[in-house]
């Protein structure tokens, strides 16, 4: 789990996801087994939205879940809600 003192730690990462969330999030746990697959072959970092507000906040998050694609630190693409993997895996080779 990524918070806002560690999100520095995408910036050492070639490219990398990073999922917003929260448990009470419905389409959120929907999401967590694909997550979870794209784990194993890539970088995925989760941030749980209400204990990491404040981030949330300076990121613009305002729909759950959220998901941020960054390239050595720089965010090049964001989705929100129910996505395949079939779009995660795409991006994550772009």
């Amino acid at each position: 789990m990524l918070n806002k003192n560690t999100f520095k730690e995408i910036d050492s990462q070639d490219k990398c996801l990073v999922m917003f969330s929260a448990d009470w999030c419905g389409p959120c746990k929907m999401m967590y087994s694909v997550i979870e697959e794209l784990s194993k072959e890539y970088t995925v970092y989760k941030v749980d939205a209400d204990e990491e507000a404040d981030l949330a906040k300076t990121l613009g998050i305002k729909n759950l879940p959220t998901f941020l694609f960054y390239k050595n630190g720089v965010e090049y693409a964001r989705k929100v809600g129910v996505l395949k993997k079939e779009f995660f895996v795409s991006e994550l080779k772009r």
